[in-house]
């Protein structure tokens, strides 16, 4: 692993002064944009130990742990993911950062040119698909992350935790089944999730454990979003014969 640098080693590794440095750390706009640019590459590159970690004397400061959402807090989903982190971080005296990326590169980049700076203690990233934006800059910097829920398979390396997508699939059309279902459809998210297959292979699970052959045409793909979820339910309504249950896969408001 790579060392990280002190303000004076990244001011040197950049050309600028030691007090340039400190005014780029601490968001100061009497910086060109080029020697700002220069100065946040270092750093990038190399990482940051902030002054507070070299004073042990002082009160310490509270203890963050960022929280990453790639879009909109537009679903239940995300609150509840919210409310669990938080009352397991109140019962450690750290705090939850909370960072909503709205699906747009600019905050991204924002957070990653001032992440050295703040330094949390970890990052938690609630960003399916898109986790790998932020992977790089936390190791350069040496901070701990972990991926939730993610859509798709991750590396040996890349420590992660998940919802029990297949369990839910099967308990939700064995919950029909006991109530005397037969012709149960699914809607599931976007095919290419994680999420989405482990739902659905729950889903097919139940339905030959009850001797039963899952139709093709009652398993129907949607993308996580209230209009796919309607027009895919129209569709299985209007089949010669429709399915009498469906389970659903969680869709939110459509995005404008």
């Amino acid at each position: 692993m790579r060392q990280r640098l002190t303000i004076a080693d990244i001011a040197a590794a950049a050309g600028v002064s030691m007090p340039t440095v400190s005014r780029v750390l601490n968001q100061r706009p009497d910086v060109s944009p080029e020697t700002r640019e220069r100065v946040l590459r270092v750093i990038a590159e190399h990482g940051y130990i902030s002054n507070r970690t070299t004073h042990p004397t002082k009160e310490p400061e509270t203890k963050l742990i960022d929280l990453i959402i790639a879009g909109p807090l537009d679903s239940e989903y995300y609150l509840e993911v919210i409310r669990g982190i938080d009352e397991s971080l109140n019962r450690t005296g750290r705090r939850l950062a909370l960072f909503t990326m709205h699906y747009e590169k600019r905050l991204e980049e924002d957070w990653q040119a001032h992440l050295a700076q703040r330094c949390p203690e970890g990052v938690l990233l609630l960003a399916p698909g898109e986790q790998f934006i932020y992977v790089e800059a936390l190791r350069k910097l040496h901070i701990p992350f972990v991926v939730i829920d993610d859509s798709r398979e991750l590396g040996p390396d890349v420590p992660s935790v998940g919802a029990t997508n297949w369990r839910g699939g099967l308990r939700a059309t064995e919950y029909l089944l006991s109530l005397g279902h037969r012709r149960i459809a699914t809607i599931s998210g976007i095919p290419s999730h994680l999420t989405s297959k482990a739902r659905i292979a729950g889903y097919r699970s139940a339905l030959e454990a009850a001797g039963m052959l899952p139709e093709p045409e009652l398993i129907r793909q949607g993308d996580f979003h209230h209009t796919s979820g309607y027009n895919q339910t129209l569709a299985l309504l209007a089949l010669p014969e429709p399915p009498t249950a469906i389970v659903a896969d969680r869709h939110l408001p459509c995005p404008l």
